[in-house]
C-alpha cells in the first residue's frame, strides 16, 4: 500500500480548484498487480457531486493508468435522505456514461449498529 501525494485537479472552465481528498495504491490480494481507492469525504451538500467524482475518476485513471476504486462519505447532519452514487449522461436514445461510486453516508447509519465492533472506525461512527 503507498499513499499518494495530494491530487490537485483544475476546473479550467469555472478556474476552480479541487484537491482529493485520499488517494492510496494498493495491490490486488495476492497479484502483482495494482488499482487505486480514492476516498473523498463531503462534509456539505453539493448539486451534482457525482460529476465531481468522475472528473476524479477520469483524471485519476488518466494520470496513473490503474483501475480506480471510487468511494465517498458523507460526513454533514442534512439531508437525511438517502443520497445517490451514480452519475450519468444520456441521450434519449443512448446511455453514454453510468459511473458509479462506493458511498458511506454516515446521517443513514445507526450508532448501536456498531456498539459491539473493536473497529477504531466503528467508535467514530458512534459519534454521529
Amino acid at each position: 500500500m503507498k499513499f499518494l501525494d495530494k491530487e490537485v485537479f483544475t476546473d479550467v472552465t469555472a478556474g476552480e480548484q479541487y484537491e482529493a481528498d485520499l488517494v492510496v495504491q494498493v495491490r490486488f490480494r495476492e497479484q502483482k498487480t495494482f488499482f487505486l481507492v480514492h476516498i473523498e469525504n463531503q462534509s456539505y451538500p453539493q448539486a451534482d457531486f457525482g460529476r465531481r467524482m468522475f472528473r476524479y475518476f477520469a483524471r485519476l485513471f488518466e494520470k496513473y493508468a490503474l483501475p480506480v476504486y471510487p468511494i465517498v462519505v458523507f460526513s454533514y447532519d442534512a439531508p437525511r435522505t438517502p443520497q445517490k452514487n451514480i452519475y450519468r449522461m444520456e441521450f434519449p436514445d443512448k446511455n453514454v456514461l453510468e459511473f458509479n461510486y462506493g458511498l458511506v453516508q454516515l446521517n443513514q447509519l445507526n450508532w448501536r449498529d456498531f456498539l459491539q465492533q473493536e473497529n477504531p472506525v466503528a467508535s467514530a461512527l458512534m459519534l454521529n
